[in-house]
């Protein structure tokens, strides 16, 4: 697959390489298609998020497993 597009990103931050603590990654998805999905996600240190949106992702040849 690849990554179709990105909308309602909102970032705190501009580095996610100046934080020390684990970074939490969250996708969840919202609306699947025989050939794309639509997946919300986030971005959490310390129990904050740095940044969040939606993602659109699209299979090649239209076929997921």
């Amino acid at each position: 697959g690849f990554l179709g597009g990105i909308r309602d990103l909102i970032m705190t931050t501009d580095r996610l390489d100046l934080y020390e603590d684990n970074l939490t990654i969250v996708a969840t998805l919202l609306f699947p298609q025989e050939a794309s999905f639509l997946y919300a996600f986030s971005v959490d240190v310390e129990n904050s998020f740095i940044l969040k949106g939606r993602a659109s992702i699209f299979i090649k040849g239209g076929h997921h497993s």
